[in-house]
């Protein structure tokens, strides 16, 4: 037992002690004269040694007694703080649990039963994993054998990530527990992984934007200053405007490329610094001394301790600027032939306007010479004068976070609005600062810009109503086109003895037509419905050896016609989620089309061919075949590629929706159709690749 936990215990013994000694000192000095001081401390008389003992004894029994209640206390204390933790753990909205050593959980807060049930006294391996006996390589059995804590990610049976965060804890008993605090994390997971999905699209966008872009990562020192960068990326824009290759600089520090980076005006560590770990975006311009240009660099952060800078070539501004800047005469004689309206500004008086900015606000030199500063703002539109004011002013105290280009509206002394761009720069002017200010009038371009978008929505107000009046038309047309093609089907088989053989020829000639118009009708409402985003799709299992055979089978009269040979190679089933009609339709159209474009007594191959993640339908023929010009019109609307009058002997009739039909009904059932053919007369392959579930596709024709 440890000297703390029986204190008052000693505490009376020693003030028993200490009566003893002041007892016997007090009976030498005042009341026993006649014994030693040796007998009155260790050889009193009777009575006296009784009453001593009885004294000392109840010091020590008091002791005792006080060692009980402070024992009590303490543990009453310690049930109430226990209590008191545990009632916070309990509320805390993150998984909390204390584990033994035998993996046995002893304690688990609501958030914790409610995601995973009750669990006390549950092993954590069939609680957490479902396992039957302890994880291999368990990180939490470290805890106990180092007492460090221990960092981990666990995702849950519902696909729930949490980070979770061990530490030792010491229990009353002096038990060994592990801790463990475990935050959700899923919805941060989910976001890495979608950043990492769209990180292609991002690719090919920023591959052909004309500006430069770079992507890097800030390099700080232990101060978290920024000491350097990395490039992670570039595109073929930042190369041709920097004369950086790829190959040379990509997954470098910036210092090892550009050795006197540091001494470039502005420095660039400071802004790209501070753009990269505070969020903040910025716009600057600096002069490339390698290549003798200007660029102007706008830079913005996608995460902490990274950013991307987008570089413009602002060489021929830059040059401009300065070289008017250079002499004021020659300012001036530029200015005035200038179609930019110029005006100078010094602490808020106007020193300079030249005529092109009269000829725009209408108002002559020298009234605007006499405004003041709160006057010259009155120009602006009053929508626009306090944003307009506010820049200005930031200007003129040389801010650098300020772009120096603006679109506002000017109200004319005619109370006339228009549309000016407006350029503001700090310059030196006639030995003193001032403001140069140059104003383009773009109302024109404006006002044509707007006409544009009237006459884009004007133009998609057509197209609805074309695609309308086609929808109206076609169904008009098919119900009288359906009973002329059954009618003459009628007369052909029931009544076709009753006709001489020329009015049969009259009868077969209006149902061959007939049957066009209604295919013609009929794909024209499916270009329209797919065009719509109206034809869904109802998928059932289906043998689509069984959809394959079938569509030769209705094509035979044709085949037959035609003298064509078909050989067949297909398994005895492939079974796959399908629209029966619609990929049935598919294979007819390929079918149609390669029986069509085959000369005579030509030979056309159909192949099935199952793949671990997809599925080939090839239709090969050996006809007419493709030029790479007509391939790119082939899947269109319309795309028919003209055959009449070429002495190819191939059947021309339709108009071009088969295949931007087949191709999009192929799309919509998560495949693709892919074409090939070596040029004229060399014959064409149409596949048909149908993925399996849970593949990923490329939606675009491979040629």
């Amino acid at each position: 037992m440890r000297l703390y936990n029986v204190r008052f215990i000693i505490a009376g013994i020693i003030i028993g002690i200490f009566y003893w000694f002041i007892e016997g000192l007090m009976h030498y000095f005042f009341f026993d004269f006649e014994g030693t001081l040796m007998e009155n401390l260790f050889y009193p008389i009777p009575h006296e040694l009784y009453m001593r003992i009885l004294i000392f004894g109840l010091l020590v029994l008091f002791g005792i007694y006080s060692n009980k209640i402070s024992r009590k206390r303490a543990r009453d204390v310690i049930n109430t703080e226990r209590n008191r933790l545990y009632t916070l753990l309990d509320n805390i909205p993150a998984l909390v649990y204390l584990q033994a050593k035998d993996f046995s959980i002893r304690f688990a807060n609501q958030y914790f039963r409610e995601k995973l049930g009750n669990s006390i006294n549950k092993k954590c391996y069939e609680v957490l994993f479902n396992f039957n006996k302890p994880c291999n390589n368990c990180q939490i059995s470290r805890i106990f054998v180092n007492k460090t804590p221990i960092e981990v990610e666990w995702e849950s049976k519902r696909g729930e990530v949490y980070q979770i965060y061990n530490y030792p804890f010491e229990a009353d008993n002096k038990e060994l527990l592990a801790l463990s605090l475990g935050f959700d994390i899923t919805k941060h997971k989910r976001s890495e992984k979608a950043l990492k999905k769209s990180e292609f699209r991002y690719h090919i966008l920023f591959d052909n934007m004309l500006e430069g872009f770079a992507r890097c990562k800030i390099i700080t020192d232990n101060h978290d200053n920024p000491i350097d960068f990395i490039y992670l990326n570039i595109n073929d824009a930042y190369e041709k405007l920097t004369g950086l290759k790829r190959e040379d600089i990509l997954g470098k520090r910036v210092t090892e490329i550009i050795p006197d980076i540091k001494n470039y005006k502005p420095n660039l560590f400071e802004i790209y610094g501070k753009v990269a770990l505070t969020g903040e975006t910025a716009k600057f311009e600096i002069f490339f001394d390698p290549l003798k240009i200007w660029l102007s660099i706008s830079v913005y952060s996608f995460k902490k301790g990274y950013f991307i800078a987008i570089l413009d070539n602002i060489t021929d501004r830059k040059i401009f600027e300065e070289k008017l800047i250079e002499s004021e005469e020659k300012f001036r004689t530029i200015a005035e032939q200038s179609v930019m309206g110029i005006l100078i500004v010094q602490e808020g008086i106007i020193k300079y306007a030249n005529e092109s900015l009269s000829k725009i606000n209408e108002y002559s030199i020298q009234e605007m010479m006499n405004w003041s500063s709160s006057e010259l703002i009155n120009i602006i539109h009053p929508d626009e004068r306090e944003f307009a004011d506010e820049r200005i002013k930031k200007l003129s105290l040389g801010s650098k976070e300020i772009p120096p280009n603006n679109i506002y509206r000017m109200v004319t002394k005619s109370k006339k609005p228009k549309w000016v761009n407006v350029y503001t720069k700090k310059i030196q002017y006639q030995n003193n600062e001032g403001l140069l200010t140059t104003v383009l009038d773009i109302t024109e371009k404006k006002e044509a810009e707007n006409l544009i978008k009237d006459e884009l929505q004007k133009l998609k107000e057509l197209d609805q109503i074309k695609d309308d009046l086609i929808r109206r038309i076609s169904h008009e047309i098919k119900t009288p086109l359906i009973s002329i093609y059954t009618t003459t089907n009628l007369l052909l088989n029931v009544y076709k003895e009753e006709f001489s053989n020329k009015i049969l020829d009259f009868i077969i000639l209006i149902n061959e037509g007939g049957e066009r118009l209604k295919e013609l009708v009929g794909n024209m409402l499916d270009v329209y419905d797919l065009e719509s985003n109206k034809v869904k799709l109802n998928l059932k299992t289906h043998n689509l050896v069984d959809i394959l055979e079938m569509s030769i089978g209705i094509l035979q009269s044709q085949i037959a016609k035609r003298q064509h040979k078909v050989e067949i190679n297909l398994p005895h089933e492939v079974y796959m989620e399908v629209d029966y009609d619609r990929i049935k339709q598919v294979f007819m159209n390929l079918l149609t089309n390669a029986l069509k474009y085959t000369p005579p007594q030509g030979k056309i191959s159909v192949q099935l061919q199952e793949n671990n993640s997809h599925i080939d339908i090839t239709i090969k023929d050996i006809g007419v075949g493709f030029t790479e010009q007509e391939k790119e019109k082939l899947f269109k609307k319309f795309g028919k590629i003209e055959r009449f009058g070429k002495g190819m002997n191939v059947d021309s009739e339709g108009a071009g929706f088969g295949l931007f039909i087949a191709k999009q009904l192929t799309r919509l059932h998560n495949g693709e159709l892919i074409l090939k053919s070596e040029g004229r007369n060399k014959g064409s392959t149409f596949t048909i690749r149908l993925f399996k579930q849970n593949q990923i596709i490329n939606n675009q024709t491979i040629y």
